[in-house]
């Protein structure tokens, strides 16, 4: 069974490659904001959530064994399901930080298309919470 502790080792080169290959980005530590609620909060996966998938109005999350929070937009085909199986073995139960109200400040997004570890915005490495 996978660790459930927050690390702050990095995803594995291979690992990485295949989620950008699979549409995903790297969204630990962006910001979240709701227009709506006028609300906004850090992107951090508690260790309940480590090795859990989650999906929501077309948003599919993953957080890794290390506490990364991966996002990607668009309905999963079955590849992106047999991945995401492999990367979280625990299954459905990850909070997706974007829906129909939140969303991430798309500069900060593309940003972190260019390299998953881009800090200018935010810092990327998982703390629990």
């Amino acid at each position: 069974m996978p660790t459930t502790t927050v690390t702050t080792a990095r995803t594995a080169k291979e690992k990485r490659a295949e989620l950008k290959r699979l549409g995903f980005f790297h969204v630990t530590g962006l910001t979240w904001i709701d227009a709506l609620q006028d609300e906004e909060g850090e992107i951090q996966a508690p260790s309940h959530q480590l090795c859990h998938w989650g999906n929501n109005a077309k948003w599919t999350v993953a957080v890794l064994e290390n506490g990364e929070v991966w996002l990607m937009y668009g309905e999963p085909d079955d590849e992106i399901w047999a991945i995401l199986r492999k990367l979280c073995p625990r299954g459905r139960g990850a909070f997706v930080p974007c829906d129909d109200d939140r969303t991430i400040y798309p500069e900060h997004a593309a940003a972190r298309f260019r390299d998953p570890y881009y800090s200018g915005h935010a810092d990327p490495t998982p703390r629990p919470r």
